[in-house]
């Protein structure tokens, strides 16, 4: 079960990348950690700078700042060298969009023959290497990188892809988080971070970063690339599933609903997820954590991060008065289902019909909630409650095989 990185044209992706990036820079704030940050400023106080990064607005405090770079012959001869720089990834790009890997690298020695010091060229570079499958001397050149600007997020973020061909997915974490500390923008460095988390299980991690470079990506390619990649890893998935939940062989009456987990099931709940984040624009309503709590119970058997973000849904329902009071009660109903459904996987019985028994009090005819509490008194012995239980189910339902198996188990109990 694997979404792929993107190994693939590293250096290609960085050549428009940083000819896009640089094209948009006017000044450039020097921060003491020696991050710089480089925008237009927008505001200039005794205090602090705000700075227009992409669109979004960063505020920075005097005491933060090591200097402000906008005029002068300093600033100009850095503009200078960085469009000689980028003329040679620009030539580069020619060459790696047909193929020539070999003159690729050509290219950039010669520019690093001119540019000694320029960590822009040591990154390419180490990613034209990475490209042809070089790793180590990929992760020299980045080194290089580094050792001229300490915050080199395109360096960073070819360690991480490394790192993660090698199959240390912490290490990777750990890179590309130092390539978005670098630079926030870097929406590829947020696309991998969420392949590296995905790869640990850490799946909800994941999204957030998809979701994030899908923001961040100024192309709109981002978002259709993470839906397709999810949509192929759910038409490949395997069809085996795994039960969570089985009856107890040594109890044969008792049928507990088994929970039924698969690769197909778990990409489909990184869609639906996707999906569901993406559309949150202002402060998540009780749909949101309602989606997710059903994601994360049914899609991933993660029955405390369902159970969390199920009683999340709870409290914002509770406390939203707009809804019509019909609307409400359907969706309370629902809510403590789904708390009576989990609690019931995690052996939490009591609290299972506890939750049972508020779902029915805004709609007494679920059936669903009713085989849940008929299970938790088979649990408890209270046989004859059980069957009235699953006899008043079938009077709703005649068609409802699991209370027609609960029945046949129970018996002459």
């Amino acid at each position: 079960m694997q979404i792929k990185k993107l190994y693939y044209s590293v250096c290609l992706i960085f050549a428009f990348f940083v000819i896009f990036m640089t094209a948009l820079f006017a000044d450039t704030v020097v921060l003491k950690s020696g991050k710089t940050v480089e925008g237009k400023i927008i505001e200039k106080t005794n205090k602090y700078v705000k700075i227009d990064f992409q669109g979004v607005e960063l505020t920075y405090f005097v005491d933060e700042i090591e200097k402000i770079e906008s005029d002068g012959a300093e600033l100009k001869k850095t503009d200078e060298n960085k469009d000689v720089v980028l003329s040679i990834i620009r030539d580069a790009a020619e060459y790696i969009k047909i193929g020539q890997l070999d003159k690729v690298e050509e290219v950039y020695k010669d520019g690093l023959k001119e540019f000694p010091n320029s960590a822009l060229l040591w990154a390419s570079l180490a990613g034209n290497t990475l490209d042809r499958g070089r790793s180590d001397e990929a992760i020299e050149y980045c080194n290089r990188a580094l050792s001229f600007d300490s915050c080199s997020a395109q360096a960073y973020f070819i360690l991480g892809l490394v790192s993660a061909k090698k199959g240390d997915e912490d290490k990777a974490i750990q890179k590309f988080q130092g390539a978005i500390k670098c630079d926030p923008s870097f929406d590829l460095a947020y696309y991998d971070l969420g392949i590296s988390y995905f790869s640990k299980k850490m799946f909800s991690e994941a999204v957030d970063m998809w979701v994030k470079a899908t923001q961040l990506d100024k192309e709109s390619s981002m978002g259709k690339r993470i839906e397709n990649t999810i949509n192929r890893n759910i038409q490949n998935a395997s069809p085996s599933t795994m039960i969570i939940q089985k009856s107890d062989s040594s109890k044969p009456w008792i049928l507990l609903p088994p929970l039924e987990i698969s690769q197909k099931k778990v990409f489909e709940g990184l869609l639906l997820e996707y999906k569901t984040k993406l559309q949150i624009t202002g402060t998540p309503d009780f749909t949101y954590y309602m989606n997710l709590g059903g994601i994360n119970y049914y899609y991933r058997g993660d029955f405390d991060k369902g159970l969390e973000e199920t009683k999340m849904a709870l409290s914002t329902l509770i406390n939203n008065n707009d809804l019509p009071e019909a609307e409400k009660q359907k969706h309370l109903n629902y809510i403590y289902r789904i708390l009576g459904d989990i609690y019931l996987q995690k052996m939490e019985f009591e609290l299972a019909e506890q939750s049972y028994h508020e779902a029915l009090k805004f709609i007494s005819k679920d059936t669903n909630s009713l085989c849940g509490l008929g299970i938790v008194n088979t649990i408890k012995g209270d046989f004859s409650k059980a069957r009235e239980i699953y006899k008043e189910v079938l009077a709703l339902n005649p068609k409802s095989t699991f209370a027609q198996e609960a029945l046949k188990r129970l018996g002459n109990k």
